[in-house]
């Protein structure tokens, strides 16, 4: 790493971006310069569901419940999530949340060892990994698919690539194997040396575009993403 305080690049959408350095913030002794260029935005997209056929519904993503909530009343239906802040985002809208507290096969193990009523309903965006609805209708669980959001790509900001285009270090966390894949698109052949925090193995397997180094979270959570920034800005 450059001598210096680092630049913290985040790209989720601004919301969630925003939520993410809220999180790290208490972590750090002081507080980074902070560059927020989103590498996409979720796009709610309309989709009638008859949710009363469904006795459970499977969410990967905290979007995908909000996009759902506010649409359709969800108080006391079973929500079985990948992880914990997709469960308790369930669970604020009065769901009764499940968490798998892991990954897309730890909630596949999850539904297979509660077995619940099917048909069951996987509400997700337009890309998935993972082939969920296929593997637990092939276990005899039958599943269905709701997408209800896009994910449109958007190009780094001007701020993004002039800090990439400088000499001052760079930490990036990356959240998702699409995110990694939008980023790595758009990195110009960087000055900046550029340290990934992966949010997973599968993260770090779509990581192409140079870097300086990577380091995946210990679990796949925000609060393991968190510890991991938070490293990189000692006292």
């Amino acid at each position: 790493m450059a001598e210096g305080k680092p630049t913290l690049l985040l790209t989720r959408p601004r919301r969630e971006s925003e939520k993410f350095y809220l999180l790290c913030s208490p972590r750090m002794p002081s507080l980074p310069e902070l560059v927020i260029s989103p590498a996409f935005e979720v796009e709610p997209i309309n989709v009638d569901i008859e949710l009363d056929k469904y006795s459970t519904l499977i969410f990967t993503s905290a979007n995908a419940v909000r996009i759902l909530a506010d649409t359709y009343e969800l108080h006391e239906r079973v929500a079985i999530c990948v992880g914990d802040k997709t469960a308790a985002t369930a669970a604020m809208r009065g769901m009764r949340a499940i968490s798998a507290d892991g990954t897309a096969e730890d909630l596949i193990q999850l539904i297979t060892d509660i077995r619940p009523n099917p048909p069951l309903l996987h509400v997700r965006g337009e890309r998935a990994r993972g082939d969920i609805d296929i593997r637990l209708t092939e276990a005899g669980l039958t599943t269905e698919v709701a997408i209800v959001y896009s994910q449109s790509a958007k190009p780094l900001s001007g701020a993004a690539r002039t800090a990439l285009a400088g000499d001052t270090a760079i930490v990036l966390p990356v959240f998702s194997p699409r995110s990694a894949e939008l980023i790595c698109r758009q990195i110009p052949d960087q000055a900046a040396p550029l340290h990934v925090v992966a949010m997973s193995d599968a993260v770090e397997a779509a990581w192409t575009a140079p870097r300086a180094s990577m380091t995946v979270a210990t679990t796949p959570d925000a609060r393991a993403m968190a510890e991991a920034v938070a490293s990189f800005f000692p006292v």
